[in-house]
């Protein structure tokens, strides 16, 4: 069983290995094992590794224990910058991607808005090709043919 963090770093697959043979024992026992097996994963150089092995680590934890595990306290932050770099850039990423999806979803609101300000029905699965489009050119062509459409159709046909 490895908790020493020290120890960790030097055999870094043996304390994931722990983590694994020993995350569904007491909570407290569990997240001192993943908690060093966590800093033993963080010295490795492969980004992949790392990701690899830190989800390892947490699967293998009870509920209970992975719980526990994950109340990082607020401002916490990683002390590998490849760890925090990776959080960092996936943070980004990730909010970037959302705006991304939030414009389209609303573009694509927009357009059935406009078709309905101006009374013209439009089918269910016209509907559901107009919300699970993500192209905003697309979207925009349709906003466009919305203002001017005789009827739903038209948007995809001209």
């Amino acid at each position: 069983m490895v908790i020493d963090p020290v120890q960790a770093e030097l055999s870094p697959e043996l304390a994931v290995l722990s983590a694994m043979a020993h995350g569904r024992d007491d909570v407290e026992t569990a997240v001192k094992i993943a908690s060093a097996a966590m800093s033993g994963v963080r010295q490795l150089s492969g980004q992949d590794q790392i990701m690899l092995y830190s989800d390892l680590i947490l699967a293998a934890l009870s509920d209970a224990a992975r719980k526990a595990f994950e109340m990082i306290p607020e401002g916490y932050k990683f002390q590998s910058p490849l760890i925090r770099d990776s959080i960092e850039k996936g943070l980004v990423q990730g909010r970037a991607e959302g705006r991304e999806e939030g414009r389209t979803e609303g573009m694509a609101r927009s357009v059935l808005a406009v078709l309905e300000a101006r009374s013209i029905p439009v089918s269910p699965e016209l509907r559901t090709r107009i919300l699970a489009c993500s192209d905003p050119g697309q979207l925009s062509q349709w906003l466009r043919r919305a203002a001017t459409a005789v009827s739903a159709d038209e948007l995809i046909t001209q």
